[in-house]
């Protein structure tokens, strides 16, 4: 697995600890029929990673991700017994959503009887006798997303999905552009056929027994059932999910092992909550005769709440478990994403004969509301891949967390938004959804992570969370029970910052910000960064809006001779970091390289660290016995064919933090410090950092003024100067290494002086 730049996490942590998503394609924001909006990203390697921004809390905006062999969905919960009875699957199908919606629109096709239908929330553009062609939009799919969560209460009791309300009439809403499958006339507890798998089949009706949670036969409770031998022989999404009435329903299956998943909710006037009964394995068509084809799920069964107990008070924000079941035909998983609707799931006690049963708890929990300040939050992670669904009551000790006192920086005050999520080994390949959760910034605030070997955690965060823009992503990283650390998020100046290996598992493989393989050169890096190691910035992404205005160029030089240049923004492709390759001549040779990058937003909205020009300079010849450490990767691997067979170059790097900075990126008038850090790329040889220099201007680079710089040894400085109250500081770095190398950096506007 690789992470680096997505626009999940900031475009920037999933494809090589920081590649980029110019390595796996351009994230797209999805809009789903609830309202819900989902980023996709794909890395080189084929991992999928998803973020969502949910519709609401409770049923509203709960999800439930399939990755079956046809595909990989995420559906609202509330949509579930209405596939193939008024919601077609396509609306939920990931890459068909990727090929089908642009402009932040979610295009639909609408068959119907009789007269056409007034949809809540579609706009409708043409239509036909029995067909209509409409859209919705984030805002307005929230208006459906409501009616729809409605109408499954209310058909909850009666078991009666698809005949009345949104869906009468006939009316079945699909992908616009793809074939909608037959709407389902079958009654309620008749058997369902897979629509999709191979011919030729020999079929047997498995029965499949429901009750409640008092004892009771259960009607409108929605129950799964795949293949494990071969999902493509019984996954479909219509044909593979039904839901009981008067305690049954049946399917129509060929012989082999399954596994099964039934899904109760249970609604108050004030309430609700969802439980979980899995079948980890069952076996259809043996030779036990029909008897053996009847299954019972009950609901009692589901007698363990999915939570943590804390060290500290919490309130749960979110939880979201997986299950991943693997046979002889492939992995497939099954996702819960919860936001206010508690969950529950049935312990079981017998690992399956054929293939693994895993499962994956992650777990978000705040401090209460009206808690001391400042907030805290707990991100707990937790893995059962011994074949057994364990007690999901956690309960976590201070032994098994790090502490992380994070400080999030801000000029100007927003509502953004954050992910975190613990990641598993045996999870380095799965489609991954992250919830998006609200951030208030600027913020001080307390992490507690999970600790455990193997688990990486992957966190972002975005200035705005309406059009997820700005803010910075962290390199995954593995942490250490017992672990005092301190994460300065966006602390300015920012400025272009490379890809850094954090503790993590050999899994994750990191790509260096400069490495030559052969003659081939390999550059990446990410403007707008802070100066935390292991965080990236926002970059040349600039979220789902018009806003902010990113510009920048950049050239590369080999002995003075330029060889490659542009449009930086362009190169990007869409990414936070300028990911770029060049031929180079075999021949000893002295290679310069500028990037220009600059940031507006609207208004007032990125004041601070609004460009930057930064010019490297390293001496560069043709290496082809060298070999990167482990866990790093060369520049081939954005051709398919990883290697490690590479040469990180000497080029240099630079870091800075002013003294007494305000959250709002201002310091007191006056004398100023600057600790100011050179060095190296991680993994490249490392040369005595030999002199630095700082100038200031306080009228934009108009006239400019030294500071007093004092060497603190090994690369450290500190820069003073005096600067006048209600200015902007500009600075103007220089460092040099023994080796010849240079840098030399500029940031407009790098931070403020309070008046």
């Amino acid at each position: 697995m690789l992470a680096g730049p997505t626009g999940l996490l900031s475009t920037a942590q999933a494809s090589t600890a920081q590649a980029s998503t110019a390595t796996g394609g351009s994230v797209t924001p999805l809009v789903l029929i609830n309202g819900s909006v989902i980023h996709t990203a794909a890395s080189p390697r084929g991992l999928h990673l998803a973020s969502a921004y949910p519709a609401g809390s409770g049923l509203a905006g709960s999800l439930v991700t399939l990755r079956l062999a046809g595909g990989t969905y995420v559906l609202p919960a509330a949509a579930l017994p209405y596939l193939g009875r008024g919601l077609d699957p396509s609306l939920f199908n990931l890459a068909s959503l990727r090929n089908a919606e642009s402009g932040g629109q979610l295009p639909v096709q609408i068959r119907f009887t009789g007269s056409a239908p007034s949809l809540p929330g579609v706009t409708i553009t043409h239509t036909a006798a029995g067909s209509a062609q409409g859209y919705l939009t984030a805002t307005s799919a929230k208006t459906f997303g409501a009616a729809l969560a409605h109408q499954f209460v209310t058909d909850h009791g009666a078991g009666d999905y698809g005949s009345a309300g949104l869906f009468a009439n006939g009316v079945t809403i699909g992908l616009a552009g793809a074939p909608l499958a037959a709407r389902t006339a079958a009654a309620p507890g008749a058997a369902r056929a897979n629509r999709t798998g191979p011919p030729r089949l020999t079929m047997h009706t498995l029965t499949v027994n429901g009750s409640d949670l008092r004892g009771k036969p259960d009607t409108g409770d929605v129950v799964m059932v795949i293949n494990v031998d071969n999902p493509i022989r019984f996954s479909d999404p219509i044909a593979s999910l039904s839901f009981f009435f008067h305690g049954q329903t049946r399917f129509s299956v060929p012989a082999g092992h399954y596994w099964a998943i039934g899904d109760f909710f249970n609604f108050t006037a004030t309430s609700a909550n969802e439980r979980l009964v899995v079948l980890p394995q069952f076996t259809v068509g043996s030779a036990a005769g029909a008897a053996s084809n009847t299954v019972s799920v009950p609901e009692t069964a589901a007698s363990s709440l999915v939570s943590a107990i804390t060290p500290r008070p919490t309130s749960p924000l979110l939880s979201m478990l997986d299950l991943r079941r693997t046979g002889p035909g492939g992995p497939m998983t099954a996702g819960w994403e919860n936001v206010g609707l508690p969950l529950w799931i049935s312990p079981t006690h017998h690992r399956p004969s054929v293939g693994t049963l895993q499962v994956f708890t992650d777990l978000e929990q705040r401090s209460p509301a009206h808690t001391a300040m400042p907030p805290y939050e707990y991100d707990v992670a937790f893995a059962a891949t011994h074949g057994i669904i364990p007690s999901q009551r956690h309960v976590v000790s201070n032994a098994h967390l790090a502490t992380v006192s994070e400080a999030y920086y801000q000029a100007v005050k927003s509502n953004g938004g954050f992910v975190r999520f613990g990641l598993f080994p045996q999870q380095f390949n799965d489609l991954l959804l992250l919830l998006i959760n609200p951030l208030s910034l600027p913020r001080h605030d307390t992490e507690y992570y999970s600790a455990a070997p193997g688990l990486v955690w992957y966190s972002q965060y975005w200035q705005s969370g309406f059009n997820l823009s700005g803010g910075q992503s962290q390199a995954p990283e593995e942490y250490v029970g017992g672990q005092q650390l301190t994460d300065n998020w966006d602390a300015y100046p920012l400025h272009p910052a490379p890809n850094v290996r954090l503790r993590a598992p050999a899994g994750i493989s990191t790509l260096p910000s400069a490495s030559r393989q052969g003659n081939t050169l390999t550059l990446d890096i990410t403007p707008f960064s802070d100066n935390q190691p292991g965080h990236l910035g926002a970059g040349f992404f600039s979220g789902f809006g018009s806003f902010p205005k990113l510009s920048g160029t950049y050239e590369i030089d080999q002995n003075g001779v330029k060889i490659a240049g542009g449009d930086a923004v362009a190169a990007s492709g869409g990414a936070p970091d300028l990911l770029t390759q060049v031929h180079l001549d075999s021949h000893p040779s002295v290679i310069r390289f500028v990037l220009d990058a600059t940031r507006k937003g609207k208004g007032n909205t990125y004041p601070l660290s609004t460009s930057s020009q930064t010019v490297w300079t390293w001496h560069s010849a043709r290496d082809t016995h060298s070999t990167v450490p482990a866990g790093w990767e060369c520049g081939s691997l954005l051709t398919g064919s990883p290697s490690r067979h590479c040469v990180v170059q000497p080029m240099m790097t630079l870091g800075y933090q002013v003294a007494g900075l305000s959250l709002a990126g201002k310091a007191k008038p006056g004398s100023q410090s600057l600790d100011l850090f050179a060095g190296h790329l991680q993994a490249a040889t490392q040369a005595a950092i030999t002199s630095a220099q700082v100038q200031v201007s306080f009228d934009d680079g108009a006239t400019w003024q030294p500071a007093s710089v004092t060497p603190a040894g090994a690369g450290h400085y500190q820069a003073t100067f005096t600067a006048p109250p209600s200015s902007f500081v500009t600075l103007r770095v220089t460092a040099q290494d023994a080796a010849g190398g240079e840098i030399t950096e500029t940031i407009l506007r790098g931070y403020q002086t309070s008046a």
